[in-house]
């Protein structure tokens, strides 16, 4: 074991330039690979903390006009149609986010 450590210490120093350029690598491998890691688990922790997570889900529409734009605005009946058409919906909820407390007092009075 020592003399592998002793092996690797003398190639490093025999090798500056290979040496620095493995661990360039090394370290920029690792943390791109921390920082996918760290986006899955974003991605796939979506409303986990609630009891049954298993049942939600979010409605993403595609914009007609962009063939990659996805979003999850949606109007205001789209959930209620849903909700008609689909029997396994059991409940409808809809989000607003407002940028403004202004808006948001304008709306709740």
């Amino acid at each position: 074991m020592f003399y592998n450590i002793k092996l690797v210490y003398k190639n490093f120093i025999n090798q500056k330039p290979y040496s620095f350029l493995n661990l360039i690598g090394l370290s920029i491998g690792l943390c791109i690979s921390f920082i996918a890691l760290l986006y899955i688990n974003e991605e796939t922790g979506y409303d986990t903390f609630h009891k049954n997570s298993i049942y939600i889900y979010q409605l993403i529409t595609k914009n007609p006009n962009s063939a990659v734009l996805l979003t999850a605005i949606n109007t205001a009946f789209d959930g209620l149609e849903l909700q008609e058409e689909i029997p396994e919906i059991i409940e409808v909820v809809r989000y607003k986010y407002y940028n403004n407390p202004s808006d948001c007092a304008k709306t709740s009075s």
